[in-house]
């Protein structure tokens, strides 16, 4: 599975990417990671949130390739719920 998470906004405006690839992952880590992908449905979510006004927040656009499947989300850092846990664990 590839995850690729970039992260901008906030104050500063910076735009940072990180890539992990979770092959190159402890089979333990991996399916850590799986576990949360899962917990939230991650492949049946709706592509954009609904917060409004995200000035000064950090914007999140996640994507994650798994074999076939390609799923991608943008979520305002109020908006992340159980993905807080696989951001934190890949930046």
């Amino acid at each position: 599975m590839h995850i690729t998470i970039t992260r901008s906004g906030g104050v500063a405006g910076l735009i940072m990417t990180k890539l992990l690839d979770t092959a190159s992952l402890s089979s333990k880590k991996a399916r850590f990671l799986d576990k949360i992908i899962s917990s939230c449905n991650f492949f049946s979510m709706d592509e954009t949130g609904t917060q409004k006004n995200n000035r000064d927040h950090f914007i999140y656009r996640i994507v994650i390739e798994d074999n076939e499947k390609m799923h991608s989300i943008m979520r305002d850092e109020r908006e992340l719920g159980k993905l807080k846990k696989l951001v934190k664990e890949v930046f």
